[in-house]
C-alpha cells in the first residue's frame, strides 16, 4: 500500500489503472492541480474508518463541552485550537 502524488492530467490518462490500484493494492492518490493538491482519491475503508472516526471525535467534544459548560462558540474555539495543534504536530513529522 503506498500513497502516490500524481496531476490532474495523469489522473485523467489513467483514471481506471488508478482506481485498479486503489481498489487491488490499496493505494492512495494525492491529485494536484498546478502542483497544489486539490483531492485524494483512497480506498473505501480508508475513507469509512476515517469518517467514523471523525464522529467519534465530535461526539467526545460534544461530551466535554457540554461537561465544562462551555457556549458552542468556546466550544468551536477550543475545537479549533485543538485540530490546528494535531495538523503542526503532523507536519513535524
Amino acid at each position: 500500500m503506498t500513497r502516490k502524488t500524481i496531476s490532474v492530467e495523469e489522473a485523467q490518462r489513467d483514471f481506471a489503472g488508478m482506481l485498479r490500484d486503489v481498489s487491488t493494492r490499496g493505494d492512495s492518490f494525492v491529485v494536484e492541480l498546478h502542483g497544489e493538491p486539490v483531492a485524494e482519491v483512497v480506498p473505501v475503508g480508508v475513507s469509512e474508518r476515517s469518517g467514523q472516526k471523525r464522529r467519534e471525535l465530535f461526539a467526545l467534544m460534544d461530551k466535554a463541552a457540554a461537561n465544562a459548560g462551555l457556549s458552542p462558540e468556546e466550544a468551536d474555539r477550543v475545537a479549533e485550537e485543538a485540530v490546528t495543534a494535531v495538523r503542526a504536530e503532523r507536519a513535524r513529522r
